[in-house]
């Protein structure tokens, strides 16, 4: 089996976002995930920095998919972005 076949079967679907609220809502049922949670973020911190292999093995989402999502989302609501060091999920003003 190819490598892109492996990501595929394992690659979680993608709901629809509209703000980082709801990304933020979503990732804090992963428990995976909790670790990587800044409990003390306000309004437009960071409320998630979780490392780019941890991100990939858990929800299979790609690059590219990080990029979707986060240009769906509302203006000023909140994104999704992705760093060398990893994912990084920001709450809304």
């Amino acid at each position: 089996m190819k490598l892109r076949d492996l990501l595929n079967e394992s690659k979680k679907p993608i709901p629809k976002f509209h703000n980082g609220w709801q990304i933020i809502e979503y990732f804090d049922k992963i428990s995976s995930f909790k670790k990587y949670r800044n409990k003390n973020a306000n309004y437009d911190d960071v409320y998630f920095k979780i490392p780019t292999d941890v991100f990939i093995k858990v929800l299979g989402w790609t690059n590219s998919d990080i990029d979707k999502i986060g240009d769906g989302l509302d203006d000023y609501e909140g994104t999704i972005d992705y760093h060398k060091d990893g994912i990084y999920v920001f709450g809304g003003a």
